[in-house]
């Protein structure tokens, strides 16, 4: 018979207080994919219920060209090659929304926890930071002053341009136009 210990059953409260009250989803995720614990902001997060997340894969969540990258994210942990992972991707809403999420993972070390590959997972919605993150991309490529793309927006387009053509195997051509007195122009 296991003996009582009121510290451990202390820091167990605390910990299921933390993840009860965690904006960001606390999951446990079986060698198979599968959530066997979801906090309770996974319903925030997947706008579904939790008992429609519990058991379920966590491919079912992600939307379907992303799921790709969440399996090369989780190899090296799989395999012992890495402590943690980091993938960010498109996660699927229960009402068909997609919201950009950041996944972290890492192996779980008690065996007792749970499965001898399970993986604590934290899942954090981060729309807002690519919404930023694609705002400063734009301003990033335009001049401020003329709001004409600028190099970085040549430099991509005839690298992306190149390697089309060595792809197809055709020719490509560049014209340069040297505007004379461009101040007056502008």
């Amino acid at each position: 018979m296991e003996h009582w210990d009121p510290e451990k059953d202390l820091e167990r409260k605390r910990l299921e207080l933390l993840a009860e009250y965690s904006t960001d989803m606390i999951a446990q995720v079986s060698q198979e994919g599968l959530f066997t614990y979801v906090s309770p902001s996974a319903a925030d997060l997947f706008d579904r219920p939790i008992d429609l997340v519990l058991g379920k894969s966590i491919y079912e969540f992600v939307y379907p060209e992303d799921r790709p990258l969440l399996y090369n994210a989780s190899q090296p942990l799989i395999k012992g090659e890495a402590e943690t992972t980091k993938v960010v991707l498109r996660a699927v809403k229960g009402n068909g929304e997609l919201c950009w999420i950041e996944a972290c993972s890492r192996l779980i070390g008690d065996p007792s926890l749970g499965g001898a590959r399970d993986s604590a997972v934290f899942i954090r919605n981060i729309d807002d930071r690519k919404q930023l993150e694609d705002r400063l991309r734009e301003q990033a490529m335009v001049d401020g002053l003329t709001g004409l793309s600028n190099r970085r927006v040549f430099d991509d387009r005839i690298a992306a341009a190149w390697a089309d053509a060595a792809f197809r195997k055709s020719e490509i051509s560049l014209l340069f136009l040297d505007i004379d007195h461009f101040k007056s122009f502008n």
